[in-house]
């Protein structure tokens, strides 16, 4: 019962999330900042720490968790780059699609999920 209610609850809050940003839509790049703000600070403020911990408890070499974090950065930053034809001026331009972005997203989240589940499957 408590896995339904959970399911229900990542559900709303989903649909929730998408209702909020259709419903601001005008301020659109005001949200997406501040989701990107609230990411980093995910990252810098408890996952790096945990990766410092975990390493040092088990004697472990930090140097390999380190470079995998540089090189998660730099391959979703080269990614970025190759998805966008162009970064501003979108009114300058003639009405347009960009059907590479969806295409790269998607793909993103479903490699992403799928290295979740292998991690949570792992574990189990």
């Amino acid at each position: 019962m408590q896995v339904l209610l959970l399911a229900l609850a990542t559900f709303l809050s989903t649909i929730l999330g998408g209702l909020f940003a259709l419903r601001f839509k005008d301020k659109l790049h005001m949200i997406m900042s501040f989701t990107a703000g609230v990411l980093i600070a995910v990252c810098f403020f408890e996952i790096l720490p945990e990766i410092f911990s975990l390493t040092f408890e088990n004697k472990l070499d930090i140097t390999p968790a380190l470079i995998a974090v540089v090189f998660g950065f730099l391959l979703i930053h080269i990614l970025e780059k190759l998805a966008i034809i162009h970064t501003a001026h979108e009114d300058e331009y003639a009405t347009h699609k960009h059907p590479t972005v969806g295409l790269i997203g998607a793909s993103g989240l479903s490699f992403h999920s799928f290295l979740e589940y292998a991690a949570i499957a792992r574990i189990s």
